[in-house]
């Protein structure tokens, strides 16, 4: 226990003492290392073994820790869908690493699923049966001793702890990796996040009750929807240890955090281009309405998948409008298959002048860019983390920077390769660190950077927080830290921003008692309508709350 800061120790007793639940801590506050000297403490007696489940880029970080705090005394074992052909010799292990892809897998190949679900009826509101899952307690292993030693032990073994990472990203349990997460056996099951409820939906809600096996909920979704909702329901906080502040960071010596709003208008040919976007929106609105009136079920389907489209361009428009129009253009390349959205970009973009605009090599340079490399340049001696929500924009803005060395985390990298670009972006000067949200805004140790730069907005708030953390957590060093949200204030981002503060409302609620407030689905329609109201005024500070 030594090595535990008092705070850590408080967090660890209250563990051993519940036994089960999730851990939400502020981001920093140790959270690796408390799960397992929990796991270590809550398994000592039978010996028996500790699972712990994480996304691939995250597999890194936990062997650093184990080596970090334990040393070799500490036998763990990496085991995913690249080495489970492999013979090993599990009998050695105290810890077995793996990721969720690798257990959905034996999931799949044992047909868990047949065993964990049982498919039960009821009737709806109207008195029609409908069907519905009962999920089944996996109080033991659902399958008998098969072949260990091939990997069958995720459902043929009762482990001593299961602990899921960022486990947020799993709560779904109408998805594979949810389900085949919730069926393993355990005597104590830990879910770590610093956002368990970043997306307060009710199969989320389900699936982090069944995840850490709690005994007092229902397990299925009509109940759970009933559940919390009912003037007697305490809570989600009852389930977990939480703590809102991390108190191992003395005020005297907590970085000083400063937000700036970098808002910009767009240029000339940006504005043109999204101004024909939204023509296009509103034209595939109109369309799509007709048909529903038709009751034409195949146009319906069709256009609305046209309208994502769009959405998705004035989304990816935002840092980068070349690579957006290239896209566009791959689109009205495909006129002769007569797809109706090929004629109307065709149609739209015809109308624009854009050839000397195209033909400039420096159109690539968007007016958003110019703004991240003006900031870049404040920062020139600081190491920076940027994010963003595209593939895309990584390579683009990686090709801009030409002073200081660049790092980026690709999905085709093995865990060894990830955990060694962060290593390398430690050991530089001043290296930029380009991230997407989803590569980088979980579990990575960061604060070597003193700098984050949010390009652009994910529809989860939480990702954006999550990535900040990354910096922005204990252990760092600088006296500041400074993060930067970019904006044009487009319809778009005003969507997203008002998604953000239904999903923070109810995240609040849910924590202490029953949910009250509803997430307004933010549909198709209410995007659109956003967006055709949007009279582009750079106004950033009342449409977003960066307090």
């Amino acid at each position: 226990m030594e090595k535990l800061h008092e705070y850590q120790l408080n967090v660890y007793l209250e563990c051993i003492n519940k036994g089960s639940g999730g851990l939400s801590l502020p981001m920093g506050s140790g959270k690796t290392l408390i799960s397992i000297l929990v796991a270590i403490e809550q398994t000592k007696h039978d010996n028996s073994k500790i699972l712990i489940i994480a996304a691939k880029n995250l597999i890194s970080v936990w062997e650093h820790e184990i080596k970090k705090f334990f040393d070799n005394d500490l036998a763990y074992l990496v085991f995913t869908n690249t080495n489970r052909h492999k013979d090993f010799d599990f009998s050695k292990y105290k810890i077995i690493l793996t990721t969720p892809e690798t257990v959905v897998t034996y999931y799949k190949e044992h047909d868990i699923e047949r065993e964990f679900i049982l498919i039960d009826q009821r009737p709806n509101i109207i008195g029609i049966p409908v069907n519905y899952n009962e999920f089944i307690r996996p109080i033991e292993p659902f399958l008998d001793i098969l072949d260990p030693e091939k990997g069958d032990l995720f459902y043929t073994l009762k482990w001593g702890c299961l602990i899921v990472d960022e486990g947020h990203n799993y709560f779904n349990i109408t998805t594979a990796r949810s389900r085949a997460i919730c069926s393993i056996s355990a005597n104590h099951r830990w879910v770590l996040s610093g956002t368990l409820f970043d997306e307060p939906k009710d199969e989320r809600i389900l699936g982090y009750l069944l995840m850490i096996n709690n005994t007092n909920y229902p397990r299925n979704l009509p109940d759970i929807k009933l559940a919390i909702r009912r003037r007697n329901f305490r809570g989600l906080l009852e389930t977990m240890v939480h703590r809102k502040n991390n108190n191992m960071i003395i005020q005297s010596t907590k970085p000083k955090v400063n937000k700036t709003i970098v808002s910009h208008k767009l240029n000339k040919y940006e504005t043109m281009i999204y101004l024909s976007l939204k023509r296009i929106l509103k034209i595939l609105r109109n369309t799509l309405k007709q048909y529903k009136n038709d009751e034409n079920t195949e146009q319906i389907k069709k256009f609305s998948s046209y309208l994502l489209v769009i959405i998705m361009y004035t989304r990816t428009f935002l840092v980068c409008p070349l690579i957006t129009l290239s896209t566009i253009y791959l689109d009205i390349a495909d006129f002769k298959s007569k797809s109706e959205l090929s004629r109307l970009l065709y149609d739209e973009f015809n109308k624009l002048d854009l050839y000397e605009w195209l033909n400039n090599k420096d159109s690539i340079l968007s007016s958003r860019l110019t703004e991240i490399l003006k900031v870049l340049k404040e920062h020139l001696e600081d190491k920076v983390v940027i994010f963003t929500s595209f593939r895309t924009s990584v390579n683009i803005i990686k090709n801009y920077i030409t002073d200081r060395p660049t790092f980026v985390i690709t999905p085709t990298q093995n865990s060894t390769k990830r955990g060694q670009v962060v290593v390398d972006f430690e050991n530089s000067k001043n290296g930029v660190l380009i991230l997407t949200y989803n590569l980088g805004s979980d579990g990575l140790n960061l604060q070597c950077a003193n700098t984050v730069l949010i390009t652009d907005y994910w529809w989860n708030s939480g990702k954006t927080k999550q990535g900040i953390a990354r910096v922005d957590r204990y252990g760092q060093l600088s006296d500041n830290v400074n993060i930067y949200y970019f904006t044009s204030n487009t319809g778009i981002e005003k969507a997203i921003f008002e998604k953000h503060h239904d999903k923070l409302k109810v995240q609040d609620e849910l924590m202490i008692g029953r949910q009250i407030s509803k997430i307004k689905p933010i549909k198709t329609d209410e995007i659109l309508r956003i967006i055709e109201q949007d009279e582009y005024i750079p106004n950033f500070s009342t449409t977003y709350d960066i307090k």
